[in-house]
């Protein structure tokens, strides 16, 4: 991946030939076989043949790459941002409800809840150890 003229995002291969026709204004990494991505009004995932796979929903304003499966997706709500996660199908499965959210990690993420103090749950949104951590 390299960035482009006007802080605009490309991809390519070993031989430095670009992959994919169009610009992106933002792009991350290759990640469990897709990349994220987004253009002037939608953020998406493509597979390693630059074609779409799903695109997040429009109330999106932050996405991050997949890890164990689960990817972080962050919506505006009442003028906050909170982070939930989707899977690789792009259903949100944990819906975004936390102030803070880390990636998954040998089947846990940790999670900072309204309160402001860190647990860990598991991929179905459920608690495996409470939050009532604070750093």
């Amino acid at each position: 991946m390299k960035k482009g003229k006007n802080y605009q995002f490309f991809f390519i291969n070993k031989q430095n030939k670009r992959l994919n026709k169009k610009n992106f204004v933002f792009a991350r990494n290759f990640q469990e076989n897709v990349a994220l991505c987004k253009d002037k009004s939608s953020w998406f995932f493509i597979d390693t043949n630059m074609q779409k796979v799903f695109s997040l929903p429009k109330e999106t304003v932050y996405a991050d790459s997949f890890f164990e499966g689960m990817a972080v997706i962050a919506f505006k709500n009442q003028g906050s941002i909170v982070y939930g996660y989707i899977d690789k199908k792009g259903k949100i499965v944990i819906t975004p409800q936390y102030k803070q959210v880390g990636h998954f990690s040998e089947g846990l993420a940790v999670v900072m809840d309204n309160s402001g103090k860190y647990g860990y749950i598991d991929k179905e949104g459920i608690i495996q150890i409470p939050s009532k951590y604070t750093l």
